[in-house]
């Protein structure tokens, strides 16, 4: 290879890496891993009407798969625009849903407890929103996970 070529490459490469969000702080882990895969190639964070919706997607020659689909239902909550907000006990197992859509049909078990903290949060289209969040479930398995994105608002 050339050597004017190299940085070209380079450059193409952090581009893509970037472009795929897998420089940002996106994440997915714990014991329910044992059970199903959380691979995913790409974090999406939309706003649909009053849910703010995080979906981390694995792409395959048979489509995409939702690998985790976190919503949260915003009516009646007093989010800050641009600060940080925490949704836990009684409010998190209210407002928060938790959905996996894979070709294997498999699904997560029941949430038992757990916690959603934005560090940031500016919830409307071109906004952004980045934190973390814990589910454990009744089977005692943990999913945990961490976001950060643009927001895109789509139509209902």
């Amino acid at each position: 290879m050339k050597a004017k070529t190299k940085p070209l490459l380079g450059l193409i490469l952090l581009a893509a890496l970037l472009q795929t969000g897998a420089c940002a702080n996106n994440s997915l882990e714990g014991s329910i891993a044992d059970a199903l895969s959380l691979h995913f190639d790409r974090v999406r964070i939309t706003k649909q009407e009053e849910f703010l919706v995080t979906e981390y997607l694995r792409d395959s020659l048979r489509g995409t798969e939702r690998v985790c689909r976190l919503s949260l239902d915003t009516q009646g909550l007093d989010l800050p625009n641009g600060g940080s907000y925490a949704v836990e006990d009684d409010l998190f197992l209210a407002s928060v849903e938790l959905q996996r859509t894979t070709f294997e049909n498999d699904r997560f078990p029941d949430t038992e407890h757990g916690h959603l903290r934005f560090d940031s949060l500016r919830f409307r289209d071109g906004g952004s929103a980045e934190g973390e969040f814990l589910f454990v479930f009744a089977d005692s398995n943990t999913l945990r996970g961490s976001f950060a994105s643009d927001i895109v608002e789509l139509e209902p």
